[in-house]
């Protein structure tokens, strides 16, 4: 059995990414405590323990990654984050997590994707957006409508198209995976 032990990459700033290979089992107690950048976690499939707070104060995660093969996962760890399903609030536990990819913004609330719900693409066209991805409630429409920025640039909205398209509304329903625009107006000159 493999393990990542409790306090191995404590209050790691310079991380910003984990994906854990096939081999580890058991995510110690406080592993990835207070990694502050830390914002793309995946977990393979074999792991079966999360420990307790072991992503506690994570505050950067937006997308996690969290197979099946969980049975525990412990208390706080993932403190600082609201998980959502099918628009309600759900539990930080393995009954509630395991088997789903959750992804949002850097506002604490990840959303994971349902059988009736749709991924959506942010596209920030040069620009730069903290989320890549979020996924529709069963209803088709988003959670919420992240924002973007550019240097030298206001950002205007998320479109259908790359150029020109309708702007998307947390009203737009979608009905498939889908990708969105960022257009900005240049204010520069």
């Amino acid at each position: 059995m493999e393990s990542i032990g409790g306090y191995s990459f404590y209050a790691c700033s310079s991380l910003h990414s984990v994906d854990f290979p096939g081999n580890v089992e058991i995510i110690g107690e406080y592993a990835f405590m207070y990694c502050s950048n830390l914002n793309l976690l995946r977990i393979d499939e074999g792991v079966e323990i999360i420990g307790d707070a072991a992503f506690y104060y994570c505050e950067s995660l937006t997308d996690i990654v969290i197979p099946e093969s969980v049975q525990y996962i412990g208390n706080s760890a993932f403190e600082w984050l609201i998980f959502h399903m099918d628009g309600k609030e759900v539990k930080s536990d393995a009954e509630h997590l395991a088997g789903r990819e959750w992804t949002g913004s850097c506002d604490r609330n990840l959303y994971g994707q349902s059988d009736d719900s749709y991924c959506v693409y942010f596209d920030p066209q040069d620009g730069f957006c903290p989320t890549i991805k979020m996924f529709t409630g069963d209803d088709g429409t988003l959670p919420s409508i992240p924002e973007a920025e550019m240097e030298g640039c206001t950002f205007t909205g998320w479109f259908t198209e790359s150029s020109g398209g309708s702007q998307v509304t947390r009203s737009t329903l979608f009905a498939e995976d889908s990708v969105v625009f960022a257009h900005w107006e240049d204010i520069s000159s």
